[in-house]
């Protein structure tokens, strides 16, 4: 059932307390029926776990009316019986009941407000943990540097592997490596590109030496 029309239903049964001769009851239901109305057309099945939640987070000192308990659990007999589907309703808000018992329900009316029509908490974000540019462009210039001396180059991108570099980083030392701005889908690939290039590099500068070699 949708909050408001709980807190209508709720609001009936103060009245009827009322005529019975229990004012000061009715008032503590009516006080409640108005609260949780607050959340309209939400569903109240999922109105009391977000009021919980909030409660949570602000550390709420647990308190209720003493009264209500009794009230919601008669309530909700009733409207078993009747064969009604706010009798679950009942069932759930009573979880809302729990820690100190106190007379009035004006305050607990209030603290049901407010946790309804507190905003939405910010998921904190973690900030990215990019790397210096600074940092990335030496990383990128000793993979130049040491490109044909194979222990110095292997080094290197042990430590590029040991720093947990993000994509971003990966591909801006795989551009200044390679020399051009290719797409790359992974930081794996940007790796597996700087390698490729280095062994053909390699290849070609050892072939190169011995062409030298024959001429001489």
């Amino acid at each position: 059932m949708k909050a408001r029309e709980f807190g209508e239903t709720l609001s009936s049964f103060a009245d009827l307390i009322e005529e019975e001769g229990s004012a000061g009851r009715a008032t503590n239901l009516r006080l409640f029926a108005e609260a949780i109305a607050t959340a309209g057309e939400l569903p109240v099945s999922k109105v009391v776990p977000a009021i919980q939640k909030h409660w949570k987070s602000v550390k709420r000192t647990a308190e209720y009316p003493c009264a209500l308990a009794g009230q919601l659990t008669r309530i909700g007999s009733v409207l078993a019986a009747a064969g009604a589907k706010a009798n679950s309703d009942c069932s759930a808000v009573l979880k809302l009941l729990a820690g100190e018992q106190v007379e009035g329900a004006k305050s607990f009316a209030a603290d049901i407000k407010s946790a309804i029509l507190a905003p939405p908490p910010v998921k904190k974000r973690r900030a990215p943990q990019g790397h210096d540019a600074t940092a990335i462009e030496k990383l990128a210039d000793r993979l130049v540097r040491h490109r044909l001396d194979n222990a110095e180059f292997d080094a290197t991108i042990a430590e590029i592997a040991g720093a947990k570099l993000k994509k971003p980083d990966l591909v801006a030392i795989a551009h200044r490596f390679l020399g051009s701005d290719r797409s790359f889908k992974t930081a794996a690939d940007a790796l597996k590109a700087i390698k490729n290039r280095q062994l053909q590099d390699a290849l070609q500068a050892s072939r190169d030496r011995r062409i030298e070699k024959i001429a001489v």
